[in-house]
């Protein structure tokens, strides 16, 4: 047997030979482990992800499906809204009025009749005085919503001039007012048509075409008086009723037109744009035949270009 010693350096020698392929196996073995861990938690990752992905896209459907659009309010919880703003307003009325009425029978103990009279009005009046107000607001607010609506309908939103429904809405109301008073309607239509909108859209692109509307839109509405309703009636053309004018004024308010619009000058983009525009008007007395008028008007346009203005003749049609 070997002495102590020995065995003792013996077994430091068999370690010392076995470490380095310990160490080794060791670490090999944390680098698995560390491999593994990460694919188990980039597993656990993307299963995370999927689940939110396919729970997002099920509440998209189903927002979706429903109708409603974000930020608003599902139909389920502004119902449950109104109807707790309106049992709590129960609520509170119910026990106001109670208040009240004792407090109306405590201050007349000796009179209950009159403490009863007392106790009904401050009751009405509590009740009455907030929904007369509540209804004057939303009466306020349906009307404004409602001039906007009919604005927005009559108004053109390039040009800001009526539109043909609302030149024809005006008309039956000067027709309605000509029935009811007997008087004779006279005037005239003049109907200007831009001949090249179509050519510098394409030329400049479309934002110049809305650009030469409004152009030509306001030279009409600064050459022409004041009570006189400017149209825009088609998608070059426009129309302007003068009503009440004689056959001296109109000619008088067609000339001034036609010499404003030829001797205007129109930029696109930097380039000058000759116009090239039709003017034709029409006198009328009696009714007012819209589309009569502006048929005749139409047919009897003569073309107007740059520092060229021809007398423009008006027709007068007979009277209905």
């Amino acid at each position: 047997m070997l002495p102590p010693q020995k065995k003792q350096k013996k077994f430091e020698d068999e370690n010392a030979q076995l470490w380095p392929y310990s160490y080794g196996r060791a670490y090999r073995t944390w680098c698995s482990s560390k491999q593994f861990i990460g694919r188990c938690l980039n597993l656990l990752v993307r299963r995370k992800e999927n689940i939110h992905k396919e729970a997002l896209d099920r509440a998209l459907v189903s927002v979706q499906g429903a109708g409603y659009m974000r930020g608003d309010t599902p139909l389920n919880q502004r119902d449950w809204r109104i109807a707790r703003n309106a049992l709590g307003g129960i609520l509170l009325f119910a026990f106001l009025a109670q208040i009240f009425t004792y407090l109306s029978l405590v201050a007349l103990v000796d009179r209950p009749i009159a403490a009863a009279v007392v106790g009904s009005a401050i009751v009405s009046l509590l009740m009455g005085a907030p929904l007369v107000i509540a209804l004057a607001v939303q009466s306020r607010r349906v009307e404004r919503l409602r001039n906007q609506i009919n604005h927005d309908i009559r108004h053109d939103g390039t040009t800001g001039c009526v539109t043909g429904r609302g030149l024809v809405q005006h008309v039956n109301g000067l027709e309605r007012r000509r029935a009811r008073s007997g008087a004779a309607l006279e005037g005239a239509l003049i109907q200007v048509r831009i001949n090249n909108l179509d050519e510098v859209g394409s030329s400049y692109g479309p934002q110049w075409s809305d650009e030469l509307l409004q152009f030509v839109a306001s030279t009409i509405s600064t050459s022409i008086r004041r009570d006189d309703i400017v149209a825009r009636t088609g998608p070059a053309t426009f129309d302007v009723l003068l009503v009440g004018a004689s056959e001296l004024a109109a000619n008088q308010v067609c000339t001034r037109l036609t010499k404003a619009l030829v001797s205007a000058h129109f930029s696109a983009d930097g380039k000058a744009v000759d116009l090239a525009l039709s003017v034709g008007g029409v006198l009328f007395e009696g009714n007012i035949d819209l589309e009569r008028l502006r048929r005749t008007a139409s047919s009897e346009a003569v073309t107007v270009a740059a520092e060229q203005a021809p007398a423009v003749a008006l027709v007068r049609l007979p009277a209905a």
